[in-house]
């Protein structure tokens, strides 16, 4: 019945080939979908694999995977651009650069920024820190662990964001020599700057 009811209503969030299975193997997966399944006002997410393969509903992620929801947090944080993280230094530099050329569309630009913190910090809450916290009784199986391995590419991630967000340096050195080719010339001087 799940399938039939969100299939109604779905609105695609990711079309990634690669999902994890109840046991806890990456394999092929058709997509992901959120919604209010259960009516309890919270995000879920129903996750459709391959053909003869059992789609899973996941309702309230941060109790049942803790680990997970950290890390979706601070993989947000960093997607919102907030100081410290790899993001920031990026937005930054667009900001001010379109400041000086164009301030109504840097303006804009910033009320976008504050539309995607709003949008990201509701799915987050809804998704991983709302009511219920079960996964839906006809996909029961108990949800494995995080593996070490897991936790450490995750803790790698998260720490080359945080280094390149505290020391931007890093990659502005290496970026940096770009613009002195022709081409970033013949962009300044058409533009006039």
């Amino acid at each position: 019945m799940a399938d039939t009811v969100l299939a109604a209503c779905a609105r695609p969030v990711s079309t990634s080939p690669i999902s994890v299975m109840s046991n806890g193997d990456t394999g092929p997966g058709m997509g992901v979908d959120a919604g209010d399944f259960d009516g309890n006002g919270t995000e879920d997410l129903f996750v459709t694999h391959l053909m003869d393969e059992t789609n899973t509903l996941y309702m309230n992620l941060g109790k049942a995977l803790p680990f997970a929801a950290g890390t979706f947090v601070l993989a947000a944080f960093a997607s919102m651009g907030l100081p410290g993280f790899s993001g920031f230094a990026a937005e930054m530099q667009v900001l001010i650069g379109a400041w000086y050329a164009f301030p109504k569309f840097a303006l804009l630009a910033g009320f976008g920024i504050l539309v995607g913190v709003a949008y990201t910090l509701r799915v987050l809450q809804k998704s991983f820190y709302g009511e219920g916290g079960e996964i839906a009784e006809h996909d029961a199986h108990p949800l494995p662990p995080i593996s070490v391995s897991e936790r450490l590419g995750a803790a790698i991630l998260l720490g080359a964001t945080i280094f390149i967000g505290l020391y931007p340096k890093v990659l502005l050195d290496l970026i940096g020599p770009s613009f002195d080719t022709p081409l970033f010339k013949g962009l300044r001087e058409g533009a006039g700057l």
